[in-house]
Order: C-alpha cells, then sequence, then structure tokens
C-alpha cells in the first residue's frame, strides 16, 4: 500500500480544520508537503459525490487511557479472522482500520451499514461505546481523521503506523518512536471486509440515528431578544446547536438563521453561546473557535451564489441524517 491508497476519492477532502477540495492527488500531496508541521492535517474516511457515499474503511477511534490494550486485542481478534486492517498512533491514542470492499450507498443507506458495522464489532470485543471507543464515529459518514505520517501539533510526535511488535511495548515507547517521522506501513490480514454481509434489518439503531427529544437549554444568562429567537427554533435546529454538533450541523444551523432573514450578529451570538459549550480533540478548544476559524457564518452570509451555501433540500436532510421524516414540516417553508 502507498500513501495515496489511504485516502478515498476523488474528490480528495482534506481539513486543517477548514476543508479543502481536490481532484489530483498530486495536489493533495503537495498540500501536505505545504502544512505539514505548521496546523494539523485531516483527510475524509469516505468520499461524498452526489448524495452517494463511498464506504471504504470501519474505522475505530481509541483515546482512553488503555488504548493500546484495546488496540491489542482488536488487533489479534482481526488477525485470527484474517480480516485485513492497520493501525495508527494519532498522536495521543490510536485509529484502527478495517479495509473493506469499497461500496457505495445513497447517504442514508452509508449511515445505516457504517452504524451497523461498528455495533458488530463494538459487541464481538465486548468495547463499551462512549468509555472504549468514541461515541461520536458510531455511523458518522462525514468523518476526518489524522492522515498518517503528518505532525500532531498539539502532542508535538507523528502520526506513525502501529505495529505488532509495538503493541508488546509500551505506550511511551510509541511516542518516543513517533517523535521522528516514521514512513512504515504495517498491513494485516488479507480478506476485505464485506458490508453486504452486514443484516441491517437486525441492528438496533436506536442508540445511534437522530432522535426527537427535549434539551434543557439554560437560556437564564442570555438577553430576553436572543433567548425568544432560540426558543421559538424548530426542534432538529435546535439539536444543531446542542446534541447534533458536526460540522455540517454547523453549517445547516447558520443556512436556515440566513434563510430566516436573522442578521448575522444574531446568528453569531447563538453559535457562541452553545458551541463553545462543546470541547474537541483536536488543537482547538471548543466548536465555537473552529466555527470562528473556518469563517462559517462569514461565507453563507456572503456567498449566496454557490451550491454549496444554499440549503439542502428536506429529502437531502432525511437522508444525510439531519432531519427525521417526520419533521418535515418545520422547513416546508424553505426548501421541498
Amino acid at each position: 500500500m502507498k500513501m495515496k491508497d489511504l485516502f478515498n476519492g476523488p474528490p480528495f477532502e482534506i481539513a486543517t480544520p477548514s476543508r479543502f477540495f481536490f481532484d489530483s492527488f498530486s495536489d493533495v500531496r503537495r498540500f501536505i508537503n505545504n502544512h505539514n508541521g505548521k496546523t494539523r492535517i485531516f483527510y475524509n474516511l469516505y468520499t461524498h459525490k452526489n448524495g452517494i457515499i463511498k464506504l471504504k474503511y470501519v474505522w475505530f477511534d481509541f483515546d482512553s487511557d488503555n488504548w493500546l490494550e484495546l488496540v491489542k486485542k482488536f488487533h489479534y481478534y482481526l488477525k485470527e479472522k484474517n480480516i485485513m486492517h492497520f493501525m495508527i498512533m494519532s498522536g495521543k491514542g490510536a485509529h484502527l482500520y478495517i479495509i473493506s470492499h469499497a461500496t457505495t450507498k445513497s447517504s442514508l443507506e452509508a449511515k445505516k451499514y457504517l452504524t451497523a458495522a461498528h455495533i458488530v464489532f463494538c459487541e464481538k470485543m465486548n468495547f463499551k461505546i462512549g468509555e472504549d471507543v468514541d461515541q461520536h464515529i458510531i455511523g458518522d459518514i462525514r468523518r476526518v481523521a489524522t492522515i498518517p505520517f503528518t505532525f500532531n501539533t498539539k502532542r508535538q510526535r507523528f502520526a506513525i503506523f502501529i505495529s505488532e511488535k509495538d503493541l508488546n511495548t509500551s505506550k511511551e515507547e510509541i511516542y518516543l518512536k513517533a517523535k521522528k517521522q516514521n514512513k512504515s506501513i504495517y498491513m494485516y490480514g488479507k480478506t476485505l471486509f464485506d458490508f453486504e454481509s452486514l443484516d441491517i434489518s437486525k441492528t438496533n439503531f436506536d442508540n445511534y440515528m437522530i432522535k426527537i427529544k427535549d434539551v434543557d437549554l439554560d437560556l437564564n444568562t442570555l438577553d430576553d431578544k436572543i433567548k425568544k429567537i432560540i426558543i421559538n427554533l424548530p426542534q432538529p435546529v435546535i439539536r444543531w446547536l446542542t446534541t447534533q454538533t458536526d460540522w455540517k450541523a454547523r453549517t445547516l444551523f447558520t443556512l436556515y438563521m440566513r434563510e430566516k432573514c436573522y442578521p448575522i450578529s444574531i446568528t453569531k451570538a447563538i453559535a457562541k453561546y452553545f458551541y463553545s459549550k462543546k470541547t474537541r480533540k483536536d488543537n482547538l478548544k471548543n466548536n465555537w473557535i473552529h466555527y470562528l476559524k473556518v469563517k462559517t457564518a462569514q461565507l453563507i452570509y456572503h456567498r449566496n451564489g454557490s451550491n454549496d451555501m444554499l440549503f439542502p433540500s428536506i429529502t437531502k436532510l432525511i437522508e444525510e441524517g439531519y432531519l427525521l421524516e417526520e419533521e418535515r414540516k418545520y422547513f416546508k417553508n424553505i426548501y421541498n
């Protein structure tokens, strides 16, 4: 496997955390070389094109103190089953990639199959989601990950492949090894995972797909004008502010506010209140800092002609998991 083979694309999606799209891998390589060591660099694990998702991996994130023990256990299970996989020390914890037959699905179907795969493997390994495995990765078809071989500016070490020999050492020894860039690649197993082998009809999605639920907004510190606006926001928009807060949800919130003709100052005040509460694992303190860094509000309010800056159709929102079928009523006056 070469570095290019790690990526899904074209299009190739890179984040710093600002998002960049490339059609040529030579442009990706040039971008990485120009930014490596200056900022953290991530790539999108799953390719999106015209509402179709390409699933190439089942990806796991281990950030708990005992990540080495968990990855070691998972590796030996996959090795016994001859399932193709590799492991990356990302800077603090580890990422484990299970390589699959590249399959394409609609957004909603991709989310269901990926969720089912995560659940199945966690059950087989007795991993606790939210403790052993980061709960936010479950079925996340918009997930980005640290690009192997790049420098983690927060941890001051490189993201490197983990070998079976490394698994039998210690975290400290792996961290020391990662002080220098190491371009060795270690792959294990020969059988590609098949998403089609999953019976998603038997998977309980209740805890992982979006649901309508009441949220305690705790608005006591806000002035009455902004408080009134928040109270009258539709339930899905409240969810994009509170529980479903990935970058796409933050974009959707901002698009909604613009379409409803709220001034950018109000939109940013609400975004700051909620997104500053959501801490991050990268070199940014919280989602509000990310919102500012990538200039979400400015781009949306001042680039009305861009297709990416239009509020998506209700059908697309449902397909991508940001809206429930019964929530159509909230957006019938925007776009159908």
